[in-house]
């Protein structure tokens, strides 16, 4: 199953460089199903997420990814992500 998610994880990541965001984000999501504890893919969900305005679930994605990353250098920035998003949702209501 790792070998498959990495397919996945590949084409999602192609997808989303490719402006194609909604199919990225299927793809990505495949990935994560197979692979939950994987940070990259957490991480490009909710970039995914963001660059669509689905402020809710970028949110839910990069708490996810706090979750699992909270011991990390990068858990600072995490949570940095997660404030802008709480900024936008209320900015935007969505």
């Amino acid at each position: 199953t790792s070998y498959v998610a990495f397919i996945y994880y590949r084409q999602g990541f192609c997808a989303y460089k490719l402006g194609m965001r909604d199919r990225a984000i299927e793809y990505l999501k495949d990935a994560y199903a197979l692979r939950k504890r994987n940070p990259s893919v957490l991480g490009d969900v909710a970039a995914a997420y963001t660059s669509m305005g689905l402020y809710k679930d970028a949110r839910d994605a990069y708490a996810a990814l706090l979750a699992i990353s909270r011991d990390s250098k990068k858990a600072h920035e995490i949570e940095e992500k997660i404030r802008e998003i709480d900024h936008a949702i209320k900015k935007s209501g969505r």
